[in-house]
């Protein structure tokens, strides 16, 4: 797992999920103590001593697949913050998911949590996350953490300081 402060309050995460050849890239933003997705599953054991150590005050999701999900259980069941999602995606995300092969391989089983439904912004003592709705590739909505003035980017999403 790769591991890079960007900034005092700013951490990057790159860790391989899956087994070849289903072996792909999954990436994870802390940005002072809220968490852009969760990752997957399968590097969870990669990921624990980071989210542990890090104070993150809650996880914003930005949509369900389990690429952006697999950690999500266990975030909300130890480190007791909120996991933002879109009200929409709420019911697929409470059960375990029900994934093809290739899937599973890759990115490791979604155990289900209680998500909380992603507020219109995240603010926090130096970033202001302003959330946009969008048409998702699935059945849910995505929510999308944006916003575009005075903005530096955070891989699609983008954080602005104060």
């Amino acid at each position: 797992m790769i591991i890079q402060k960007i900034e005092n309050s700013l951490t990057f995460a790159k860790a391989r999920s899956g087994t070849y050849p289903f072996k792909l890239d999954v990436c994870l933003y802390i940005a002072d103590g809220v968490l852009v997705d969760a990752g997957s599953a399968n590097i969870l054991k990669e990921i624990r001593k980071l989210l542990e150590t890090e104070k993150i005050t809650c996880a914003a999701i930005t949509h369900v697949h389990e690429d952006h999900t697999g950690a999500a259980a266990w975030i909300k069941n130890n480190l007791k913050v909120p996991v933002y999602l879109h009200k929409n995606s709420i019911a697929e995300a409470s059960v375990r998911s029900d994934i093809p092969l290739y899937r599973r391989i890759t990115w490791g089983k979604r155990e289900g949590f209680a998500g909380d439904p992603m507020p219109g912004c995240i603010v926090t003592g130096k970033f202001r996350f302003d959330v946009i709705e969008v048409v998702g590739d699935g059945n849910a909505e995505d929510s999308k953490i944006n916003h575009i003035e005075n903005a530096f980017p955070l891989d699609r999403r983008y954080a602005v300081p104060f």
